[in-house]
């Protein structure tokens, strides 16, 4: 879900974000329960600005785990 009156400037983050090759992270941002997990707001907004899946951090577990590694965490494992 994008916050009423927010989409413009969401809009205009992801696309410095692209621009940048700034690394992102989708998330519900859910302030209620029902909402975790619901982000095809989201997901349909990085896909009309142009922000390829190298720039999306958790696109999946192997992602972000590369992503901590980058950031110089060590010996990440979930076991």
């Amino acid at each position: 879900m994008v916050r009423q009156g927010s989409l413009d400037n969401c809009r205009a983050i992801l696309t410095e974000a692209r621009k940048t090759g700034a690394r992102v992270c989708v998330g519900s941002d859910a302030h209620d329960a029902s909402l975790v997990g619901v982000f095809h707001k989201a997901l349909e907004l990085i896909d009309e600005v142009g922000i390829p899946d190298e720039q999306i951090v958790n696109r999946d577990a192997a992602s972000v785990l590369e992503f901590l590694a980058e950031r110089g965490k060590k010996e990440i494992s979930f076991s």
